[in-house]
């Protein structure tokens, strides 16, 4: 008798979190959109084509902001800007595209396109002078080029076959803004056939939909957070303590409510966001009739050595290779738990590789486990990662690797390809947990999202938070309930923490702070109360050093006038410029005032330039300030605030007793006209020769920070020595 074939089942994993502010419908990052048109429907898409079964894990936040862009309702600033007549751009758009619209890979996106690949190369791959007069190198017809190819290197395969798309992609350059109005409004259309797509195979039966939790948050520390101790004892925790099963219920109930709404039937599985799970989480399905979840193999590890009959050394195929019984007040669970190498190889290592190689190890990887199986019973592989991110590393958006995987696979007779709930469907019986452990499907723990110092601080402002809603909502009324509520599910995500603290990079730091702290303070302002002045410090890398895009280069004596006249003046001087989502371009409500700074010295004085959008001296007409602070053992400022007859400089120190600047003597220069132009003593800071300074500027009103740049972190000078040599300066 033939052993059994083993099934495998794929689940990939759809997610992007709110990218807009309370109240807007602006996203501050093009993710959402850009992976829609790339990735949303080739995946569903390729599985109909081969007829192959899989998983896809909806995350409803997700739905809810394709459906906006489908119908209209949420854009974002690469979307903006391709929409307005090239001749109508300033310069400041103009910078912005230059400086952005390569996001995209360079190997498999970017080269791909001939004329998309020589603009690259004529900007660089990294800004090496200021993007503003980097976008003045390029022409109008350029600039429409770029904007067009952005958008089709973004474009999966599917939609790049659309017969328009295809003429485009033959006609390479030259484009109009005719054809810009085709690719956006073929964009929009295919956006606003995903879910209908995914709604369809779904009650085909040929793929299984599943989700997360609505605002993808880690429930076991929703529901407590010395989860994260269980998880690892090392882990340290914020000062406060912080429980609210209610929350994480309603992420549950919530999402399947949408998904109801959206597709007419309620999901049976769930990924609880990250694979996080714990004994906490269980109770709170039994009122659903969600039958599985799935979290990582550490995960069944660590729970058999909880259980009373574990026998050290028994992990091999037949322990991990099938689904796992729990029950809790009279609620019966099934939990599958990933292959963690096979799935990482998928999502990290096999775009390195030629598809048949990689295929013949995958395969090869499966043959073995199905060998080392019992001759009886029924096993399966969950393969479960990222449905979206690994994609843009394979040639051609992945497809010669999945479309040759997925008919290898079926065409393999030791093999069964299936879905999670098929397979459950089939083969209800498995294994039996006692006791689930805490973790997640990273190390099976939760440092990712708690424990360094910046997550933790995200974690007391969560809980602070938190605590003013539970002390108010009874005095509230309804709307304000509602909306601050909401407010506190978003803020409750597991993204934010993602990229607060070391470990994970990304060059939009900055905006995820700013997206997190923003919903903190909606909570406040729906409650009718002033957001803690914390929630205007950032909490990203708040000792961090931005690396500006040029150092100083030499020694140089600029003359203070407050203009922008000689570019030569201050050529010799360090430059940073935010190289993200910054300023008006940045797709926030209000446009960032400080464009980009200049700074460097003579063997004397420290001096900065603070270049702004619009004429500094009519920033200090008003009620705002402008500030270059210094922090440090002993904190000081430089502060040129408006006047009768004009702008005058103060330089302060902070006094931490009496927590308030006061005026010292600082025998600065300076001038705000066009820009600002400030020369500080280095005497005045305090500042040994050989020794470094860190700095930043921002602008204030009524000790309220209104402005910060850069957003988070410090830039940062060295103060020379009488043997300085200027030619070997570095930061």
């Amino acid at each position: 008798m033939a052993k059994t074939p083993l099934s495998i089942a794929f689940l990939w994993h759809m997610h992007q979190p709110v990218y807009t502010e309370p109240d807007s419908d602006i996203a501050l990052m093009p993710w959402t959109r850009l992976h829609a048109t790339k990735d949303y429907a080739d995946m569903p898409l390729w599985c109909e084509e081969n007829r192959f079964p899989a998983t896809f894990n909806l995350v409803p936040c997700l739905l809810d902001q394709i459906e906006d862009y489908a119908n209209g309702n949420l854009t974002d600033n690469y979307l903006r800007l391709s929409k307005i007549p090239v001749i109508d751009l300033d310069e400041q758009d103009r910078a912005f595209i230059v400086a952005n619209f390569f996001t995209a890979n360079e190997n498999t996106m970017i080269k791909r396109f001939q004329r998309y690949r020589e603009l690259y190369q004529k900007r660089g791959p990294s800004g090496i002078v200021d993007s503003a007069r980097m976008a003045g190198l390029f022409d109008n017809q350029e600039i429409l080029d770029i904007t067009v190819l952005h958008n089709l290197a973004w474009f999966g395969e599917h939609l790049q076959e659309d017969p328009d798309i295809k003429q485009l992609i033959n006609k390479g350059r030259n484009f109009t803004e005719v054809d810009r109005a085709v690719v956006l409004e073929k964009a929009q259309n295919w956006i606003a056939g995903i879910i209908p797509l995914y709604k369809r195979l779904w009650f085909e039966g040929l793929i299984e939909v599943s989700f997360s939790p609505y605002y993808h948050p880690i429930l076991p520390l929703l529901c407590d957070t010395r989860s994260a101790v269980e998880a690892d004892p090392s882990t340290p925790l914020p000062q406060e303590e912080f429980q609210s099963t209610e929350d994480a219920y309603r992420h549950i109930t919530l999402a399947i409510e949408r998904f109801e709404e959206i597709f007419g039937r309620q999901p049976s599985g769930m990924w609880p966001s990250e694979g996080s799970v714990s004994e906490t989480i269980l109770p709170l399905l039994k009122e659903t009739n969600i039958k599985w979840i799935a979290t990582d193999e550490a995960i069944l590890h660590k729970s058999l050595q909880l259980g009373a009959r574990h026998e050290p050394g028994r992990f091999g195929a037949a322990t991990l290779y099938r689904p796992y019984r729990i029950c809790r007040k009279g609620k019966e669970i099934a939990i599958f738990f990933r292959d963690r190498r096979l799935s990482d190889r998928i999502g990290f290592d096999y775009a390195k590789m030629a598809t048949e190689e990689a295929i013949e190890e995958f395969i090869g990887q499966l043959r073995r486990i199905h060998d080392g199986l019992p001759e009886s019973g029924h096993f399966v592989v969950p393969i479960i990662l990222d449905g979206e991110n690994a994609w843009e590393y394979f040639p051609h958006n992945g497809k010669e690797f999945l479309t040759t995987l997925f008919t290898t696979l079926l065409e393999e007779d030791f093999v069964e390809p299936t879905t999670l709930g098929g397979f459950l469907d089939k083969h209800p019986d498995g294994g039996v947990l006692e006791r689930l452990a805490a973790g997640s499907w990273i190390n099976g723990e939760f440092r990712t999202w708690i424990g360094a110092p910046e997550k933790n601080r995200a974690w007391s402002e969560l809980i602070r938070a938190h605590s003013a809603y539970a002390g108010t909502v009874s005095l509230l009324d309804r709307e304000a309930v509602k909306a601050a509520y909401k407010d506190l599910l978003v803020a409750e995500g597991s993204d934010w923490f993602w990229w607060f603290g070391e470990g994970n990079f990304t060059p939009y730091a900055e905006e995820f702070d700013t997206l997190f702290r923003e919903r903190l303070k909606s909570v406040y302002k729906s409650l009718g109360l002033p957001a803690p002045e914390s929630l205007d410090d950032p909490i990203h890398s708040r000792s961090a050093i931005r690396k500006p895009i040029r150092p100083p280069l030499e020694i140089f004596t600029p003359y203070l006038d407050g203009r922008s006249t000689d570019y030569y003046e201050w050529a010799v001087a360090g430059l940073y410029e935010p190289s993200g989502f910054v300023g008006a371009m940045h797709g926030r409500q209000v446009s960032r005032e400080i464009q980009r700074i200049y700074f460097g010295f003579d063997m004397n004085n420290l001096y900065v330039r603070v270049d702004t959008s619009r004429p500094a001296r009519n920033i200090l007409a008003g009620n705002e300030s402008i500030a270059v602070e210094f922090p440090g053992d002993r904190r000081f400022r430089m502060v040129l605030t408006p006047s009768i007859d004009g702008p005058i400089a103060l330089f302060q120190e902070y006094n931490d007793e009496l927590a308030t600047w006061r005026n010292v003597e600082g025998g600065i220069n300076y001038a705000a006209d066009e820009v600002v132009e400030v020369g500080i003593p280095f005497r005045a800071l305090r500042a040994e020769p050989g020794t470094e300074r860190e700095f930043f500027a921002y602008i204030f009103s009524a000790n309220k920070i209104i402005e910060r740049f850069p957003g988070s972190g410090y830039l940062i000078t060295e103060i020379p020595g009488p043997d300085f040599d200027a030619v070997q300066w570095t930061v």
